[in-house]
């Protein structure tokens, strides 16, 4: 009798470990934004002088084939926190030895933003997966090693029965150069820059802001003090993003961030490049009202090249 209720069981969970580890397989063989800038980041580590690091703002915002005076790196990613910048930081240390300045890009609600409440959480399991960064809340699970351990049900089936569906989710991955630029749009995109998808934006990305979130303060600080000891310079940019998109956010929430970044430029002495307020960005240069187009990364680039030059010997 054991020995039938044991046959049946394994009769059910077989064909479900035949189809895992055939999507394992499948999912294996295809890159993500995270292992292409992982290899590309491993490839380039002996001659990094100059690390740029942030979310989708810094991605597609800053382009190091513009950094003429420094072999740079842009190490950032779509709606990567603090937290783990600065973990990918700390955790690359000893692998860059020419290292000579990171800039840390802080968006207008990155101080108060963190996955804790954000429709983004699912972005930990990769961290893990790729960098073996523990989540900031501490929690993670073993089936994070595998690649069907970080993507949800209905990816995986897509994958194994959805090929072409699967294959164009992952269409801008090649958009990412050798240097982990993200090139965006060449023209800006009237459809995505104007007043109703401002305020759209912010309410959404409103979801992931908490007030009384003052962990990131920490983690920069933590950075500095880290890297002063390596004789390594932090700066910290706020790259721009279009008065739509600004304008709209609440006036609580800004003055919050301000009052967070003196602490860190005042007390700290943390060099910061407010881009925000710098009027030679125009609509023209946005693809969307938070992300600069091919035209407006070029134009940033150019500008923190010549903040480089004259700061960094």
């Amino acid at each position: 009798m054991v020995k039938q209720v044991l046959f049946k069981i394994s009769m059910l969970i077989l064909p479900l470990v035949i189809f895992f580890s055939f999507a394992e397989i499948i999912l294996n063989k295809y890159p993500t934004s995270y292992s292409k800038i992982k290899n590309n980041f491993t490839k380039c580590e002996p001659k990094i002088d100059i690390i740029f690091i942030g979310a989708s703002e810094s991605q597609l915002g800053i382009a190091p084939k513009y950094i003429s005076s420094f072999s740079s790196f842009n190490l950032s990613n779509s709606s990567q926190t603090i937290y783990n910048s600065c973990k990918l930081i700390e955790s690359n240390l000893t692998k860059l030895p020419k290292l000579k300045t990171v800039v840390l890009s802080i968006g207008p609600l990155m101080l108060k933003s963190s996955y804790s409440k954000n429709i983004e959480k699912w972005r930990e399991k990769f961290y893990y997966h790729y960098w073996h960064i523990i989540p900031e809340s501490g929690e993670y699970s073993f089936t994070w090693k595998f690649k069907c351990g970080i993507y949800d049900v209905r990816t995986i089936v897509q994958s194994v029965f959805m090929r072409n569906k699967f294959e164009k989710s992952l269409s801008n991955i090649h958009k990412i150069d050798s240097l982990g630029w993200e090139y965006g749009e060449d023209d800006a995109n009237e459809s995505l820059v104007n007043s109703s998808m401002g305020k759209e934006t912010v309410k959404i990305h409103l979801t992931e802001t908490d007030l009384h979130n003052n962990s990131n303060e920490k983690y920069i600080k933590n950075l500095y003090t880290l890297l002063k000891q390596y004789g390594i310079k932090l700066f910290l940019i706020q790259p721009p993003t279009s008065q739509y998109y600004y304008n709209s956010i609440p006036s609580v929430i800004l003055d919050s961030n301000i009052i967070a970044l003196n602490r860190l430029i005042t007390e700290d002495k943390i060099l910061f490049y407010n881009f925000q307020s710098d009027s030679t960005f125009t609509n023209n240069d946005f693809r969307d009202v938070n992300h600069l187009n091919f035209i407006g990364a070029k134009k940033l680039s150019l500008k923190i090249n010549e903040i480089l030059k004259s700061n960094i010997k």
